[in-house]
C-alpha cells in the first residue's frame, strides 16, 4: 500500500531531507515503481518544507498527467516543457560555446545535404509506439506538410532543401519501422552478450556500456569506413575492456545500478590507500550548480580521505577554462582548508612549488601545512616525472597527463552529486 508520507523525511545518516511519497495502486504500473523517492538538497527544515510542497506538486501534476491518457501536445506545450532544457543549456555555455563538445550541432543538418548521384543511399526511422510493428511509408501529404511548417525551430532545417529537389525520389527511398522499445532491445542485446563467452559477472556494468559508447562514438564518424563496425573485431575488443567508464550514456541505460555498483566497488581499492597522488582535472561550466557545490564537494572528498597526517600527498584539482580559482581558494579557506596553489610572487605557478610535500606541524596538534592543491589547469602544461596514481578525468575528454602507467578515470556528469557518489562521499545516488 501507498506509504502516507506528507511531511520531508529526513535520512538518519546524512541529515539530507528527502520526499517520500507512495505512488498510487491505478498508476502503479504505469511510474514502474511503489515510491517516489527525492533528495531536497538541504538540512534546514524550513527549505525542507518549502521545497517539499514544491516537489510534491509536480509529482501529482506528473500522475495527473499518466491519468489522462496519452495526447498530442500543441507546440506551446512543447515549448513550455523544451524551455528548461534549452535555458540550462545555454546558461551552462554561455561565457565559453567552444567548451560544448556534447551536441553535435551539425549532424541534423548534414542528414539534409546531397549524397552523391553514385550512392544508393536509403533511409530507415526506427520508431516504438505501443502495439504497432512493422513497415510503413511516409505519404506525400504528410512529406508536404511536414515541408510546409511554419515553426521556427524547423524552418532552418527545411530552408536548406533546394528548390526542385525530388521529394518523390526521397520517399521511395525512405520508410519507418515500428519495432520494440529501447529497453526490450537491451534485454536481448544483454542475453546475446551472454552467449559470446563476456563474464556475467561484467556484462551489465563493464561491457555493455562500453560498447554503448563506442557504437555511440562511431555513429558520429563523417566517413562510412569509420562508421562501419564490423561485429567480430569488434567483441573481440571489447574483451579487453576492463574498467568501468561512467559516461552520460551510463545514467540512460536500465543497468546504471550495476554500474554504479561496479565503478564504487572499483574505486575504493585505490581510495582506500593512505598515501596515493590523486589528480583532478575539472571543467567547472559544463557542470550544473558548479559554484554552489564545489567547495562541498572538495570539502567532503578531503575530509574522508586527506584527513590523516600520514596523507602527506593533498590531492589537486586543476580547474579547466577561464574560472577564479583564486575565488575559489578564498572560500576553501573560509570553509577551513588550506590550499597550496603553486605561486610564486602572485604572477606564476611553479609546479615543483605545487607538488610539493607540505610540512607537519606538531603543536598544538599534529596537522599538515595544507590539505589540497588548487590551480588552474591551462598553467600547469606537462607534468613530466611528477604523474599522479590516479588521474580523475572530470567532463574532460582528454588530457596530456593521460599515460599508460597510471589509473586514469573519465566522468561525464551533469552534477557534483554524481561524482559524490561514485566516490563514496554519499551513500544514495540522487
Amino acid at each position: 500500500m501507498p506509504l502516507p508520507m506528507s511531511r520531508p523525511w529526513k535520512h538518519p545518516s546524512s541529515g539530507v531531507y528527502w520526499l517520500r511519497k507512495g505512488v498510487p495502486e491505478d498508476i502503479r504500473a504505469l511510474v514502474g515503481k511503489r515510491e517516489e523517492k527525492r533528495s531536497l538538497h538541504t538540512r534546514d527544515p524550513i527549505e525542507a518544507k518549502r521545497l517539499h510542497a514544491q516537489a510534491l506538486a509536480e509529482i501529482e501534476a506528473k500522475w495527473a498527467n499518466l491519468r489522462s491518457g496519452q495526447r498530442s501536445l500543441t507546440e506551446r506545450e512543447a515549448h513550455h516543457l523544451a524551455a528548461p532544457f534549452y535555458d540550462r543549456w545555454l546558461q551552462r555555455y554561455l561565457e565559453n560555446p567552444s567548451q560544448q563538445t556534447d551536441w553535435r550541432v551539425d549532424l541534423g543538418l548534414r542528414l539534409f545535404q546531397p549524397s552523391p548521384a553514385s550512392l544508393d543511399v536509403r533511409y530507415r526511422l526506427f520508431c516504438h509506439f505501443p502495439g504497432s510493428t512493422g513497415m510503413q511509408k511516409l505519404a506525400r501529404a504528410d512529406l508536404d506538410t511536414i515541408v510546409a511548417t511554419k515553426a521556427a525551430g524547423l524552418l532552418p532545417i527545411v530552408n536548406r532543401i533546394k528548390p526542385g529537389v525530388d521529394l518523390d525520389g526521397f520517399l521511395a527511398r525512405f520508410e519507418i519501422e515500428f519495432g520494440p522499445s529501447v529497453e526490450e532491445y537491451q534485454i536481448e542485446v544483454l542475453a546475446k552478450l551472454a552467449t559470446k563467452g563476456f563474464s556475467a559477472a561484467d556484462i551489465d556494468a563493464i561491457i555493455y556500456p562500453a560498447a554503448f559508447q563506442r557504437i555511440v562514438d562511431a555513429a558520429t564518424q563523417k566517413s562510412v569506413v569509420t562508421r562501419t563496425i564490423d561485429p567480430v573485431p569488434f567483441l573481440a575488443s571489447l574483451k579487453d575492456v576492463r574498467r568501468v567508464t561512467f559516461t552520460r550514456w551510463a545514467r540512460e541505460l536500465s543497468t546504471r545500478a550495476q554500474i554504479f555498483k561496479r565503478l564504487r566497488s572499483e574505486l575504493k581499492d585505490a581510495l582506500d590507500q593512505n598515501s596515493r597522488a590523486r589528480h583532478f582535472v575539472v571543467a567547472p561550466h559544463t557542470i550544473e550548480d558548479f559554484d554552489k557545490d564545489v567547495v562541498r564537494f572538495i570539502k567532503a572528498f578531503v575530509e574522508k580521505y586527506s584527513f590523516k597526517y600520514l596523507h602527506d600527498n593533498p590531492p589537486l584539482f586543476a580547474l579547466t577554462g577561464c574560472y577564479d580559482v583564486g575565488g575559489l581558494q578564498v572560500r576553501l579557506h573560509d570553509a577551513g582548508l588550506k590550499c597550496a596553489t603553486g605561486l610564486v610572487g602572485n604572477a606564476e605557478v611553479r609546479l615543483a612549488e605545487l607538488l610539493r610535500t607540505p610540512m607537519i606541524q606538531r603543536k598544538p596538534k599534529v596537522m599538515l601545512e595544507f590539505r589540497l592543491r588548487l590551480a588552474a589547469r591551462s598553467g600547469l602544461g606537462s607534468i613530466g616525472a611528477n604523474r599522479p596514481d590516479e588521474l580523475f578525468l572530470v567532463n574532460v575528454t582528454q588530457d596530456d597527463w593521460e599515460s599508460p602507467d597510471i589509473n586514469v578515470h573519465k566522468f561525464e556528469i551533469d552534477r557534483l552529486s554524481d561524482l559524490e557518489y561514485a566516490l563514496q562521499l554519499r551513500r544514495e545516488y540522487d
